[in-house]
């Protein structure tokens, strides 16, 4: 196909919004909605070729997949490898000791084309806050998966029925989209699935039939440039809409793209049409720059080196991916045959030199992550429960078959108190079970009064983070629901929340260059000092279920005095970043949260 100048500017407008959602959420809550876009754009430009696939018969398609595949590898790998090598490098002396290995996972599994699987292990949520500098490869493992099962689906397809492309794609848009819908909710992992994506790729197909030999048939653009403007306005909007919301957005974005009559000749058009060229390059190295320029041990110790970091990474994504586009995409596509065998030939054995050479970075970085944590006080409570922090069910913490069971709700502030649960568990001889939730949302509100009905547990202890304090009624009124139930309730309020965080987490959890860069962060702080907008909420929320006669557990009081709070006790860090108490500080919680439970359920310690 010739350069679709339409598609180009597309692809400018869809990168835009991934770049600014990544450098603060805040701004596009539904920027990652452009990588849906994506999808369907990759549906479209490869439509002629699915459909020359599915004409082939027997070894003439095994050996036109075997072509496309191979086309497919020379179009995208050789920027994917050259971006990997060189993020992995500036983020093992730039990033933090201790994340080095999640980041090392999530680069080799995205380099065998199973990124998408292993982010949901490895990162977890797509809009967690503590993001993996890889995590965006995910969206090209499921691509590259879909670029197997599509075309093989089609090719059966027709074999049996011998249906036009037309047909087949309508069919699988609607299959998929029906699929999309039912493994939304299923789990964290069906965000990254191809099931969730593979009717966005069938609807770029269709519209290519559709549209493609209609482009000189524009009669209603200004009508299609209207439903364009409206659906890329309610993307880059403040308003949150639901994942499958944001998709049915994003298609229709794309589809009434395609029938606008766009002024390729404008200087803006030309702009994105340049940005559109480099939108894979830019995707490619984005990620990586912007955590190192909102994560750095630089960006730690002033904000105005933070605002510069900004500036310097967006400079270096364009620069990077200019470069990359100039001298790695075009020159792999644009020579003959001939080169075009020799390229893959050596780009097979560039690929496993990167396999070997993670595989080897993570094997070496796992011994000293270990030695790493053993000499620190500091240690992350997600290392002992990835398997809870994200499940969508129930998830059993300690004791399959015991007397009484405690069901602990809450977000990432219920699981950093995991390890003491575990204790508790084997004190007490307790069933304890984890359920993700937010109960200041009335639909998190109902699942948990549905899994209650289920499990029926002797008791209840709540534990999230609560920064809007507007939000304290809708806690109040879910609270009460709970309370109806005729359940024990248990409260465990926010912990001291500081403003320096960047500064304190890159000097307990220090990349390469963090003692040459950061200074030790004060160990006690005012309590005027803390941040003001969660003490509100933290003072407003403890005041409403206080309010309620239910029992609080308030972490102020045990690591704070009435003048200050402390990051250190008895010479050991307590907090493992601006919020989550490290596993000695979730210790000191211990003994009231035990205290709490055992007067609750009348229980005795067993020996």
């Amino acid at each position: 196909m010739n350069k679709r100048l339409d598609i180009q500017i597309l692809r400018a407008i869809s990168v835009s919004l991934v770049l600014v959602f990544h450098l603060r959420s805040s701004i596009i809550p539904n920027g990652y909605l452009g990588v849906d876009i994506f999808f369907f754009i990759t549906g479209f430009c490869l439509s002629p070729k699915i459909e020359l696939l599915t004409i082939s018969h027997g070894r003439t398609f095994v050996s036109e997949f075997h072509h496309f595949i191979k086309k497919r590898l020379l179009r995208l790998m050789p920027a994917f490898l050259v971006s990997t090598i060189f993020s992995i490098v500036l983020l093992t002396v730039l990033a933090s000791l201790n994340e080095l290995e999640a980041i090392y996972k999530q680069a080799l599994m995205s380099s065998i084309f199973a990124g998408n699987l292993s982010a949901s292990q490895i990162v977890g949520d797509y809009f967690s806050p503590h993001p993996n500098p890889f995590l965006h490869y995910w969206s090209l493992s499921s691509e590259w998966q879909l670029y197997f099962i599509v075309p093989i689906l089609f090719w059966i397809s027709r074999k049996a029925a011998n249906n036009s492309i037309m047909k087949l794609s309508v069919f699988l848009s609607l299959v998929g989209f029906f699929a999309n819908v039912v493994v939304e909710h299923f789990s964290v992992l069906s965000y990254y699935s191809p099931i969730s994506r593979i009717w966005e790729f069938a609807l770029g197909i269709t519209s290519y039939q559709l549209f493609n030999n209609k482009l000189n048939q524009k009669s209603h653009s200004r009508l299609y440039l209207l439903i364009f403007l409206v659906s890329l306005f309610l993307i880059a909007s403040p308003f949150r809409f639901s994942l499958l919301i944001g998709q049915i957005i994003s298609g229709i974005a794309f589809v009434s793209f395609l029938n606008c009559d766009i002024n390729f000749a404008s200087r803006i058009s030309q702009y994105l049409v340049w940005l559109g060229d480099r939108s894979y390059s830019v995707y490619l190295f984005h990620m990586p720059l912007i955590y190192i320029a909102l994560y750095s041990p630089l960006s730690a110790e002033r904000f105005l080196f933070r605002i510069i970091g900004i500036v310097l990474c967006l400079f270096s994504v364009f620069l990077l991916a200019d470069l990359s586009f100039r001298l790695v995409e075009r020159p792999s596509l644009q020579h003959k045959q001939s080169f075009k065998s020799f390229l893959f030939l050596h780009l097979s054995k560039l690929h496993i030199s990167v396999l070997v050479f993670l595989a080897s970075l993570l094997f070496l970085n796992s011994s000293f992550f270990s030695e790493f944590h053993s000499t620190k006080e500091v240690k992350s409570v997600w290392s002992v429960s990835s398997k809870c922090i994200y499940a969508t069910k129930p998830c059993l913490i300690a004791g399959e078959s015991r007397h009484k069971s405690v069901l602990l709700l809450g977000d990432s502030h219920a699981i950093q108190y995991f390890h003491v649960m575990k204790n508790v568990a084997e004190v007490y001889s307790l069933q304890i079970l984890y359920l993700r939730a937010d109960l200041t949302d009335d639909n998190s509100a109902r699942k948990v009064v549905e899994e209650y009905g289920i499990l029926r547990p002797h008791l209840l202890i709540v534990s999230q983070y609560n920064k809007v304090p507007e939000k304290a009624n809708a806690l109040k009124k879910n609270l009460a629901r709970l309370q109806s139930l005729g359940v024990p309730l248990l409260y465990i309020a926010d912990n001291p929340t500081f403003n320096d965080y960047l500064k304190y987490e890159h000097y307990v959890n220090p990349s390469l260059l963090s003692g040459f860069m950061v200074s030790e962060p004060n160990t006690k702080i005012r309590i005027l000092e803390l941040n003001s907008e969660t003490l509100q909420a933290s003072s407003k929320f403890k005041n409403i279920v206080k309010s309620m006669t239910i029992q609080v557990i308030d972490p102020f009081l045990i690591l704070c005095d009435p003048h200050f709070c402390y990051r250190k006790i008895n010479g050991k860090y307590i907090y493992f970043d601006d919020n989550h108490l490290s596993l000695y500080g979730a210790s000191l919680i211990a003994p009231s949260l035990r205290l709490e439970i055992s007067r609750l359920l009348d229980l005795f310690p067993y020996s």
